[in-house]
């Protein structure tokens, strides 16, 4: 049987880039922030502390973007990750010990990031929410 992981992750846009995080347990993928909710928690409430945990930030609004569905490449888990474009309440910055921030730009391949961080650029970009990353080239992180 197949593990099944849900979580809610926040895709934050700046310059056509998408903000993202070492994993936890493998700091050399990138991820988007964001991570399981506790039982009876909002998405909103999930949002928000995860986002103080892995970010130092906090959520200044949020709209639901879509769900979607990957396989983990990293131990073939399904990954159903409920999708959210948020605004955040300060400058983000990489909190916890070993992990680390980077802006990808939907054409950068010289960082690697999870299967679902692919879906996410993909949907992103299809939906007009990266349209400034369209007109620009990858930057150095």
């Amino acid at each position: 049987m197949t593990d099944v992981y849900r979580k809610v992750s926040a895709l934050v846009v700046r310059d056509g880039c998408v903000l993202t995080i070492t994993a936890s347990r493998h700091p050399d993928i990138y991820c988007m922030p964001g991570g399981p909710a506790v039982e009876g928690e909002s998405h909103e409430a999930t949002l928000d502390r995860e986002l103080a945990a892995e970010l130092g930030t906090g959520l200044a609004g949020l709209t639901y973007v879509d769900r979607f569905e990957a396989v983990s490449g990293i131990d073939g888990a399904l990954v159903l990750t409920e999708l959210y474009r948020v605004e955040l309440t300060g400058e983000p910055a990489a909190v916890q010990p070993g992990r680390a921030l980077r802006w990808v730009h939907p054409f950068d391949q010289d960082v690697e990031v999870s299967t679902s961080v692919h879906g996410v650029l993909h949907h992103a970009i299809g939906a007009g929410l990266l349209h400034a990353a369209l007109d620009q080239p990858p930057h150095p992180a």
